[in-house]
C-alpha cells in the first residue's frame, strides 16, 4: 500500500499494521475459523468465560518472525510477543466478531441472534482510551470511566462523539445533540 495511506502516529508498536496484517493472514489460512466462531456463538457459555473462550479461538501459534518483531525492520525482541493480546479482544469482539455473527444469522437463526445481542450488550468494557476520555469530558463533564460498564455503552458514547462533536467546533456551537435529547424527553 502507498505510504501515505498509513497513519502510524501514536499507535502502540504491538498494534502496527504490519503485525495486524500478519495476524489477519494467519486467520485467513485457518479454514475452520468461521465454524469455530459460529460454534462459540451457539454455545451456552457463562459471561465470565466469553473472553477466555473467544481468545482461545482467535489466538494463533507463535510465529517465527512476527512473534519476535513489531515491523519488518524492527530489531528482534528478547522474548516472543503474541500477535493478539487479550486487551485487543474486546475491540475485535465488539467491532468485528459479533457484528459478523449477527449478519450471518440475519433472517435465520433467532437463537444465535439472541446470543449475539446478549453478548454485545453485556460484554465487558474495553480499555479506556483518549477518545473515550475526550467524549466523557466533553459530553458528560467527567473523566471517570465508571459510568460505562459495558463495551456497547462505550461504543454508543464514541458514536455520539463521531456524529455530533466531530462535526462541530470546539465550543459546541450549533450542536444538534441537546435539541435531540430534549425531543426524546431525556433532559
Amino acid at each position: 500500500l502507498p505510504a501515505g495511506l498509513w497513519r502510524l502516529h501514536g499507535i502502540r508498536p504491538a498494534n502496527h499494521p504490519q503485525r495486524r496484517l500478519a495476524l489477519g493472514a494467519r486467520w485467513a489460512a485457518r479454514t475452520e475459523l468461521p465454524r469455530l466462531l459460529q460454534n462459540w456463538c451457539g454455545a451456552q457459555i457463562p459471561i465470565s468465560r466469553w473472553t477466555k473462550t473467544l481468545y482461545e479461538i482467535l489466538s494463533v501459534d507463535e510465529d517465527e518472525f512476527w512473534s519476535w518483531h513489531w515491523t519488518f525492520k524492527s530489531t528482534r525482541f528478547k522474548t516472543p510477543q503474541p500477535l493478539l493480546g487479550p486487551t485487543r479482544l474486546t475491540d475485535l469482539a465488539i467491532n468485528v466478531v459479533l457484528p459478523w455473527l449477527w449478519a450471518r444469522a440475519e433472517g435465520g437463526d433467532e437463537q444465535i441472534r439472541a446470543r449475539v445481542k446478549q453478548r454485545y450488550f453485556e460484554w465487558y468494557p474495553a480499555e479506556d482510551n483518549s477518545v473515550l476520555r475526550h467524549a466523557r469530558e466533553r459530553l458528560l463533564g467527567t473523566s471517570s470511566p465508571a459510568l460505562f460498564t459495558t463495551a456497547s455503552a462505550q461504543q454508543g458514547l464514541i458514536q455520539i462523539l463521531r456524529d455530533f462533536c466531530d462535526h462541530s467546533n470546539s465550543v459546541c456551537e450549533c450542536c444538534k445533540l441537546p435539541e435531540l435529547v430534549c425531543e426524546f424527553g431525556v433532559a
